[in-house]
């Protein structure tokens, strides 16, 4: 546990030296939220917890779902074809070390934001809805650990760092272009849950109505994709090759 720690202080400042990325992970979403519900500023009543779990789902998706591309997934290319990654691993061994001390870094950032579009969520709705806090924060812990081991398999297409912004952008637009699919059809549905969009949003409703009135079959489905993501998260992180494509030694 230690060797994952002495990693978290140097990628955290890694990660906070970028900060343009922030406005795509939080600012943004923030902002589209106030756009699309400034008319609820002037509503006296409140709106029940349903009504704004319903509305909130998809942004939660948003802020997870593009933290992990953009604070995780991304840097893993990066350190990979400029050598850092061949520098860490030299020095832990193990490229689960680097995969899991990253992963302590997207978290701190992840918690944080939801924290902070919460409260926006409670300030614009007029609702102190502290069980919102605890269940996309709870939320975020139970789910992010699977979509970022299924987003591992970007990690082995050998992209550069120039296309590797390109690759993941029509990944994000495909991921929004189809998380409105539906089907009445066990195999299917579950097949249409590999989008992390729709992953975490259906895991996220599914956690805020705990403990009761939930369905059977969506947690089922939520099983069985959650096993599909750490099979591939696991196969895609043992096949992650740490050499860059043009290996400077």
């Amino acid at each position: 546990m230690k060797k994952f720690f002495s990693l978290y202080k140097p990628l955290l400042i890694d990660t906070l030296s970028n900060k343009f990325v922030f406005i795509f992970n939080i600012v943004l979403p923030i902002g589209m939220f106030i756009i699309s519900n400034s008319y609820l500023l002037l509503r006296t009543t409140n709106l029940s917890k349903t009504q704004i779990i319903s509305g909130v789902s998809y942004y939660f998706s948003y802020i997870v779902f593009i933290s992990v591309l953009n604070l995780m997934i991304l840097p893993l290319i990066v350190y990979r074809e400029s050598g850092y990654y061949k520098f860490l691993y030299f020095l832990t061994k193990s490229k689960w070390t680097l995969i899991i001390s990253n992963l302590f870094v997207q978290f701190t950032f992840i918690i944080l934001e939801l924290l902070i579009f919460n409260i926006v969520v409670m300030i614009i709705t007029h609702t102190l809805l502290w069980s919102l806090l605890l269940e996309t924060e709870l939320a975020a812990l139970l789910l992010t650990v699977p979509v970022v081991l299924g987003s591992c398999v970007l990690l082995n297409f050998r992209i550069r760092i120039e296309s590797a912004s390109i690759v993941i952008s029509f990944f994000i637009f495909l991921s929004f272009s189809i998380a409105t699919l539906s089907s009445k059809n066990f195999i299917f549905d579950s097949l249409l849950l590999l989008n992390p969009i729709k992953y975490l949003s259906i895991g996220f409703n599914t956690i805020s109505q705990l403990p009761s009135g939930i369905s059977i079959n969506t947690l089922l489905e939520l099983l069985f994709v959650t096993i599909i993501y750490l099979v591939i998260g696991i196969t895609s992180v043992a096949k992650y090759n740490i050499r860059p494509l043009i290996d400077r030694g």
